[in-house]
């Protein structure tokens, strides 16, 4: 008997809601979500309830002074009164900045308001333990601090391209090729052209959160003209090939000319994935579109077709509250609807959205609420879920698991059209990894493949070249394991070496033995591991290091 999908128990729970109802809800879900694992933790450790207690209460007045703001700040409370905390009590918290002043105030209200019989000389010990606790369980709430570390490493990665150790492997790979060692035969799928990194949104999770341009990272500019000499190899290996070409980023709509360029010269399948930052009302979403389709009726090969794919999700559409407490999406929802409206009653080209899994309620309820009053409604057809993969549904303000539903058809009768819909799951990776407790996971696949599994495997799916020439095995590869340069080295060739390559071999029949290997010389690396999303992330972090990325070739080649 076919089950009721997470997506349709949503779009019938959930109702209209205000970008204010929005914002509490999403930040309620992810502080009481905090608040258990706090608990779990003080439990585990043993720590005094009273001191427990006064942990949880600086969390919470933290929570709303970084993340929420103070002009909600009694809505917050009101959310929270089924907890009977005193938290108009504690509220002079809010008001101290220092971490050290705001502990030393923490104790005293705690002697002062709970516990009276603890002596004065237990104030030194209470703020110890707030200090360990804090730290030990990262409770510092700081995300432009964490993703700004995430942008050094990312930038440190990068600067280690064509080092000594990963010019040396190279090397090692091309005599592979050249001696005849083993081969496999590579089935890729897709070639990503990256028109640009760059991007006006500010999603917290994005896989590439180093937004730059081509001069930040390489020291000279990139003209159009020579952005040619990058795409149009990669085109013309498509074209030959028959491989899908997908245009990411960054945002791709950015740097349109690059994006009609290469729709006009392929003779395949062009997959162009947007945020729809552009389409803030019908006139302006109409003169991109307009530009899209004439590139695309332009293409006469029999073997073009084109999708425009559009990201909609939690962090996409995510409501933010800016510095003077005026709330705004990332990317608003009406845009989506700007853009899904003008393609179903305009433009003949194919239209996918791409959710993703997230602990939050599903952004996609609203967009169909939003078409929905624009007299486009729409229904679920030829739909397929995993009954084993579960999710947490969220709707007036109960929680049910359901289906996970992993693609699906959406039918607009009144215009006879339909909406392919494909969901996809956030990978600990980019600012991604530092928000694992707000996305679904698989960390029992991880912990499985890093103590016993062997039957993972990740064979060469795709290729991405970015804007800078650099060919990527995969997005989990950007800024850390280029197989070399457009610019400087024949893209064909780049890609035969590739056969030999015993770090693609490896993760196409026998992945645990990067593993195990990189374990073996660095067994610290486990710790960095285990919190990885997948499997496939996991590998990839090994790979990130070119002395340990090189390592790995000798040994897996026998060198």
């Amino acid at each position: 008997m076919e089950e009721e999908t997470h997506l349709e128990y949503m779009l019938k729970n959930t109702e209209s809601k205000t970008l204010k109802t929005r914002y509490l809800d999403a930040k309620v879900l992810i502080l009481t979500d905090t608040l258990s694992r706090i608990q779990e933790r003080i439990d585990k450790d043993g720590i005094n309830p009273d001191i427990g207690f006064l942990i949880m209460m600086l969390y919470v007045q933290n929570f709303i002074e970084k993340k929420i703001g103070r002009k909600f700040e009694n809505k917050i409370y009101k959310r929270l009164s089924f907890t009977n905390w005193p938290f108009f009590s504690y509220k002079p918290l809010i008001e101290i900045k220092d971490l050290n002043k705001k502990f030393k105030l923490a104790a005293n209200l705690l002697i002062e308001l709970e516990s009276p019989k603890i002596r004065k000389e237990a104030l030194g010990y209470i703020e110890k333990i707030l200090h360990k606790f804090w730290e030990d369980f990262n409770l510092n709430l700081n995300h432009e601090i964490q993703l700004k570390e995430i942008i050094n490493e990312k930038k440190e990665l990068y600067n280690k391209i064509g080092s000594q150790y990963d010019l040396e492997r190279r090397k090692l790979v091309q005599n592979l090729a050249k001696t005849e060692g083993k081969k496999i035969k590579l089935n890729l799928i897709n070639i990503g052209i990256i028109p640009t990194e760059l991007c006006p949104s500010e999603c917290r999770f994005c896989l590439s959160p180093w937004k730059c341009k081509v001069e930040d990272r390489t020291g000279r500019s990139l003209q159009d003209g020579e952005f040619k000499l990058i795409a149009n190899p990669a085109i013309h290996f498509a074209n030959k090939n028959g491989l899908i070409i997908t245009l990411t980023g960054g945002e791709p709509l950015l740097e349109l000319s690059r994006v009609l360029h290469i729709i006009k010269r392929a003779k395949t399948r062009v997959e162009l994935t947007t945020s729809g930052f552009w389409a803030t009302n019908m006139k302006s979403t109409n003169k991109i579109l307009n530009k899209i389709e004439k590139a695309v009726n332009s293409n006469k090969s029999d073997n073009f077709s084109f999708s425009l794919q559009v990201s909609v999700d939690f962090f996409h559409q995510e409501v933010k509250c800016n510095e003077n407490g005026e709330l705004r999406e990332t990317i608003p929802v009406k845009n989506l609807a700007n853009l899904v409206e003008a393609v179903l009653r305009n433009y003949n080209f194919e239209l996918c959205l791409l959710p993703k899994y997230t602990r939050y309620e599903d952004p996609l309820v609203f967009l169909l609420s939003e078409l929905e009053n624009r007299n486009l409604s729409s229904k679920i057809t030829k739909k397929f879920y995993n009954p084993k993969l579960r999710i947490s549904c969220f709707g007036d303000y109960s929680t049910s698991n359901k289906p996970a539903l992993l693609k699906a058809y959406l039918r607009f009768d009144s215009v006879d059209k339909q909406i392919f819909l494909l969901y996809t799951s956030v990978e600990s990776i980019g600012g991604a990894s530092n928000l694992e407790h707000e996305y679904q996971t698989f960390k029992e696949r991880t912990m499985n493949f890093l103590e016993q599994d062997k039957e993972e495997k990740f064979p060469l799916m795709g290729l991405e070249v970015s804007d800078d020439g650099n060919v990527y095995p995969g997005a989990h590869a950007i800024y850390s394991w280029s197989l070399g340069n457009i610019l400087e080295k024949n893209f064909e060739e780049i890609i035969s070496n590739l056969e030999y390559d015993p770090l693609i071999i490896a993760m196409a029949e026998k992945p645990w033995a990067i593993k195990d290997i990189a374990l073996n010389t660095r067994p610290g690396l486990y710790e960095d591991l285990k919190d990885s999303s997948s499997p496939l992330v996991a590998i990839y972090k090994i790979l990130e290091d070119d002395r340990l990325r090189l390592d790995i070739t000798k040994e897996l080649a026998g060198i």
